[in-house]
């Protein structure tokens, strides 16, 4: 059987699961947990991903990641050949830990993120390991609920923002919805094993796909565009439509909150910033970058003059773009 494609995606989520050789165990004691939890965010720094949910199994792992780059591959490469080798060293023991390649499942859209967040964190009940998600030790879901102290390269932000009604009730509102039972299996509705998708985004998906299966070779993919938006790009196209100097951001654009928010997401959208870095632009916490970008996602949906204005900043960004290209 053909393996599944792995789609090779700059600001991307995945699903991301590796097993033990012959289907054994990885972790034998909480030692080897902590220990791959401490290299987990080893790989987060090293490789720039960020982690929305994880869930640690007797004999396999469940990741959640975001990758700001295309480097999923090397990035649980490393990740599951230092720890294989650390295991190997502290058991004694000789061969692969982990079972050929890992498997990823690029994942799209708000409801199949949640969804897959429910599927990791509920995957210890599925397996008779604990009678509720927060009664598991070893998944992110005591994070989410404040339970225990939040690991710096851990993200619970979007997700309890995505299932959050505007106020503060996001910790209660993910305990409620870990506890609703999964209809299905939310990878049944993948496409290829390799694809979760909403239908706007299936298209361009499968495109990506089809590209994929007949070249070797890396295609970068940015939303409707082609190459990487620099950050700087993007704040020369707002001060250029919107009126808005770039140097401001952390001062006089707290009267123009609007202004902000569009540059934050565009900065997420288009430049593929992580929320750190949009925060540090835009003079807000990593919380507070990660609300911002939602917000607008959701007037998006509803406002005709956002929309107006956001096609502008677009068009400005494009012009740019046309311009340096030497073709």
């Amino acid at each position: 059987m053909a393996r599944p494609l792995r789609l090779k995606v700059a600001d991307a989520f995945h699903h991301v699961t590796s097993r033990g050789n012959g289907r054994r165990d990885i972790f034998l004691d909480d030692e080897d947990r902590h220990q791959f939890l401490n290299l987990l965010g080893k790989t987060s720094a090293k490789h720039r991903l960020t982690i929305h949910a994880y869930a640690l199994m007797p004999n396999h792992y469940h990741l959640l990641p975001h990758t700001l780059d295309e480097n999923l591959s090397p990035s649980i490469q490393w990740l599951n050949s230092v720890y294989g080798q650390w295991f190997n060293r502290r058991h004694d023991r000789a061969g692969h830990l982990f079972q050929g390649r890992f498997h990823s499942t690029l994942v799209a859209g708000d409801r199949h993120f949640l969804a897959v967040s429910r599927y990791i964190h509920q995957n210890p009940c599925k397996a008779g390991l604990a009678s509720a998600p927060k009664d598991y030790e070893w998944t992110s879901c005591r994070a989410f609920i404040k339970s225990v102290p939040i690991p710096s390269w851990l993200e619970p932000n979007l997700t309890l923002n995505l299932l959050n009604t505007g106020t503060d009730d996001g910790p209660q509102s993910f305990l409620e919805f870990m506890s609703q039972p999964q209809a299905s299996d939310p990878f049944e509705e993948s496409i290829g094993g390799s694809i979760l998708a909403g239908q706007p985004f299936i298209a361009p998906l499968k495109e990506l796909a089809h590209h994929t299966a007949q070249s070797s070779r890396e295609f970068p993919h940015r939303q409707a565009y082609e190459t990487r938006i620099e950050a700087g790009a993007v704040l020369r196209a707002v001060n250029r439509e919107l009126g808005c100097v770039a140097s401001d951001l952390n001062h006089a654009w707290s009267r123009k909150a609007s202004h902000r928010a569009l540059t934050a997401y565009l900065l997420r959208e288009r430049a593929g910033l992580n929320l750190r870095e949009i925060g540090r632009i835009c003079g807000l916490s990593v919380s507070g970058a990660c609300k911002m970008v939602a917000s607008v996602r959701t007037r998006l949906r509803t406002e005709p003059e956002l929309q107006e204005t956001l096609g502008r900043v677009d068009h400005c960004l494009k012009t740019q773009i046309s311009r340096s290209d030497p073709n």
